[in-house]
Formats: structure tokens, sequence, C-alpha cells
């Protein structure tokens, strides 16, 4: 089963800091710009609240914690060593959640930039294979937000020869095969403007369900 929930647009999120804990409240205060505290805020209370009520509904006497790894990636530890495996991305007006159980999973959102110097960024970032496929900003973000999912998925960063080791293309539910792991893409469809997907580790998409996640008044 997988789970999304996202957040559009902006509020005072300040009624709300009572259920965070003070390490979370630390942490998005340590920013200057409104925008970036409260993409921190959703963040924050996506792992903390949501994630934490959603396996309390599946699991009810599981006992879980939540860490992170050396890349700062979040992971959750339980009593019923069963996987379950959560992550989070921001843009824009946006904070998107990824929740699943039974195996690892990334998501990426991106707003796509109309502005940006697409050619210039692609030999960077993308395969000689995966260039060929961009001719537009759309193709930019499109790859770039499935290879982030990846990245997020996989969990080990941008490092050694990643780069050169996918073979992306826009096929929305693409599969490959990486390090040993098979992988599948889920493109989210939340909003024209950005480009938005979801990678899993090993197992096909069951039950997906995709809601807008509102705060009580």
């Amino acid at each position: 089963m997988q789970k999304i929930f996202y957040v559009k647009g902006f509020f005072d999120y300040k009624p709300y800091l009572s259920n965070l804990n003070v390490e979370s409240i630390n942490k998005l205060e340590s920013y200057y710009k409104f925008e970036d505290k409260f993409r921190s805020f959703i963040s924050e209370w996506f792992k903390y609240v949501v994630v934490t009520n959603e396996i309390k509904e599946l699991f009810h006497d599981i006992s879980f914690s939540i860490y992170e790894d050396g890349f700062k990636r979040p992971h959750i530890k339980n009593s019923s060593h069963t996987i379950i495996d959560f992550n989070i991305s921001h843009s824009g007006e946006y904070v998107v959640l990824a929740l699943n159980i039974g195996s690892k999973i990334g998501i990426d959102i991106e707003f796509i930039d109309q502005k940006i110097d697409y050619i210039g960024l692609s030999d960077s970032v993308f395969t000689k294979k995966e260039i060929d496929l961009i001719s537009s900003p759309n193709h930019f973000f499109n790859l770039w937000s499935k290879k982030e999912s990846l990245i997020k998925a996989v969990g080990s960063g941008f490092l050694g020869d990643f780069y050169t080791q996918t073979a992306l293309n826009h096929d929305e539910d693409q599969n490959i095969s990486y390090n040993g792991n098979n992988y599948q893409f889920k493109k989210i469809k939340i909003d024209e403007s950005y480009s938005c997907y979801c990678c899993l580790e090993n197992i096909e998409y069951d039950e997906f369900i995709l809601s807008r996640y509102e705060f009580a008044s």
C-alpha cells in the first residue's frame, strides 16, 4: 500500500507548533524566510504527526522510532520488523509525503521553471541517452524529478557512478534495475505546473492513495 499526502499553499502554522517537539521547532526557526520556515514545519508535521498516526492506525500495538541515517534520510525502526518507509519533498507551494509498507520509497516534486537553462544543466545530471530525450524545460524536470525520486529511494545520495548507470525515459510507469534491485516509477499528477514522481524498490504499486492533507481549523 502506498499513500501520498500533499499540502498546497501557505498559512499561519504557529497555532500547530504545540504538536511538534522542541528539536523540530528549533529546526524550522533556524530558517530566515517565512516560506522556508513553513516548508520545514510541514515536513516535520508530516514526519512526526501524519506518519505516526498512519502507523498507529495500521499497526495498533507496534512500537517504533524515527531516525536519520548518515545521508539525513529518515527511517522507521519498529518492533514488528516490517519495512515501513516514507519520504518527503517540497517545491514552490507544495510539500508532499510518500508512505509505503513493504519496501523503500522515494518521492520528488519540482516546479517546472520555463526559464531554466536546461541545456547547460543537463550535462551534469543526466546520461547521454537521457540528454537526447530533453528538448524543453518540461522534459528536463520530468526526468529530473524521476531521477531524484530514485536517488531518495536508493538512499545513497549523489555518490559514485550514479549518473552513468541510469537510463530513464518519459514512460510514466517505467521499471529499471539499479545496483541489484528493481525500481518502479509512478508519475504523481498533482499540478501540471509541477513534475512529481514516486519510486518504489523491489515491489509493484498496488493500492495507491493520493490525498490533499487538510489541517483542522
